[in-house]
């Protein structure tokens, strides 16, 4: 875990919110001239190149006050007037550090902010005059543009930074170096596992096959059931047709017998009420009921 000085880790990078670019040292007089070992948002680096890593070195009369000293030339930022343009350019030039307030220019203290409502955020106060740490961003001067300078107490002149711990490329490659061991190891756990876990799932996947057999063979018997279920449904259905014929049938068969019955017993009444007539006339005669 990173050492903190005033909030801020021991060895910082700073990237403007706006520019997306790391402050940085400005390394050759080639490419920056006049602003060479100045210090800007000039060009995009990585985060692992030595021109954009900035120590942070305790005030020793004031805990919330810090140095900022580039790593590369090991010299503390301070304020240089150039041309009477940008007004008051930071420029790490100071070797030993300067807590004198009184002395705008010579003063090497800066105070970081943090907005509570921006997390991993700072922007940065002189102290020897209250301005705000700003990038100079006025194209007409585009030798300037992109310097680092304090020029106002106002906060529109701001420059808000991401910060973070300063990695070196070493240390970074190691970093990545170990999750790549992690990953192998686990790799490797994970493949061991699956070997020996190797014949219970050859054990599972006979057993699978098994079952799945099986459940054919219940779908072949289903269906076998299925099959005589209906034939029996359509010989009980062929059943029920000739049963209730036979019934009809014997029904309407009675139904003529009880009519003929019916006309017996009538025909029958019919005689049986003649022989009442006769013997009424002839009451006295037995042989009438002998001859009927």
């Amino acid at each position: 875990m990173a050492t903190l000085v005033a909030g801020l880790p021991q060895y910082v990078v700073l990237k403007s919110k706006r520019l997306n670019i790391y402050m940085h040292y400005m390394w050759n007089d080639d490419e920056f001239g006049d602003f060479y070992e100045f210090i800007g948002t000039k060009r995009a680096l990585d985060p692992v190149n030595p021109f954009v890593k900035l120590e942070v070195v305790p005030s020793t009369t004031n805990p919330s006050f810090v140095h900022l000293r580039c790593s590369y030339n090991n010299k503390f930022f301070r304020l240089v007037q150039r041309k009477a343009r940008p007004p008051r350019a930071s420029n790490p030039g100071s070797a030993p550090a300067n807590e004198d307030t009184s002395v705008v220019g010579e003063c090497t203290l800066f105070e970081p902010v943090f907005p509570s409502d921006q997390p991993d955020t700072v922007w940065f106060r002189y102290v020897a005059n209250q301005c705000r740490l700003f990038w100079f961003n006025n194209p007409d001067f585009p030798d300037e543009y992109g310097l680092s300078i304090v020029y106002s107490q106002e906060e529109r002149f701001t420059t808000y930074y991401d910060y973070a711990p300063w990695e070196s490329y070493e240390d970074k490659m190691w970093a990545q170096d170990a999750v790549i061991q992690a990953r192998d190891v686990e790799v490797r756990r994970l493949a061991a596992e699956v070997a020996a876990n190797g014949e219970e799932i050859k054990t599972l996947r006979g057993q699978l096959a098994d079952r799945d057999g099986e459940i054919v063979k219940l779908k072949g018997q289903v269906a076998s059931w299925e099959a005589y279920v209906e034939k029996r449904k359509v010989k009980l259905e062929d059943g029920m047709v000739t049963l209730q014929s036979a019934v009809a049938a014997a029904w309407e068969a009675f139904q003529d017998n009880v009519s003929a019955g019916i006309g017996k017993i009538k025909g029958g009444l019919g005689r049986f009420g003649k022989v009442l007539k006769l013997r009424k006339v002839h009451h006295g005669d037995d042989r009438m009921l002998r001859t009927i």
